[in-house]
């Protein structure tokens, strides 16, 4: 009597619900994602993402301690890279948003975001704000402030993200503006400077 006879799933719930949104309101919750979705649906991409195999889905690799690398080749195909890597991160924002708001954390996840620039969007500047409290430590790699810049709609938002970065590790720089958005980083200080002089001379009778 106890047995259920309709188990959930909440895919298909989900699907449900999205299905009796006003067409309206969905086209305009959709419509930064909608490009992103039609890129990945190329004939290339279609037998990666839609494959028969065994789906891997990032819950599946935090509960197994595994690690995820994602070659993004977007020297390639730059925008195929580029949406791959932001719906990536997005699904690792709605992640931290679910570790958020119920408390079932997988312990500390570790996300290395390499050339950075190729993939800047509002979920990397959600996750770098927000995702602290959901255990995640972000590293995050680019090569000059400049290219911040061109990735970002404009220049507040790439010192956004360079302000939501705790440590700073710089390397050589050799453009204006990388040298610029590092020195606004780093806090004045005093410097002591000591100094000592001898004079010889001859004393003549």
């Amino acid at each position: 009597a106890d047995k259920k006879l309709i188990t959930s799933d909440p895919d298909v719930e989900l699907l449900y619900k999205v299905s009796r949104y006003d067409k309206g309101y969905f086209d305009k919750v959709s419509n930064g994602i909608m490009p992103i979705f039609s890129s990945l649906d190329s004939k290339e991409m279609r037998a990666v993402i839609s494959s028969e195999k065994q789906d891997l889905s990032i819950d599946d690799v935090l509960t197994s301690r595994k690690v995820l690398y994602v070659p993004l080749s977007t020297m390639n195909n730059s925008a195929t890279g580029q949406n791959l890597g932001k719906l990536i991160l997005k699904s690792l924002a709605s992640l931290a948003g679910r570790i958020n708001r119920t408390g079932n954390s997988y312990g500390r996840l570790s996300i290395f975001v390499d050339e950075s620039s190729e993939v800047f969007c509002e979920s990397l500047i959600q996750l770098l704000n927000k995702s602290r409290s959901a255990n995640f430590a972000l590293t995050v790699a680019t090569q000059t402030y400049a290219d911040m810049k061109a990735r970002c709609e404009n220049t507040a938002q790439a010192d956004q993200i360079i302000g939501n970065c705790n440590n700073l590790i710089c390397l050589r720089l050799a453009d204006e503006s990388s040298v610029e958005a590092v020195l606004k980083m780093v806090p004045d200080t005093k410097v002591s400077r000591r100094s000592a002089s001898s004079t010889q001379g001859v004393i003549t009778r």
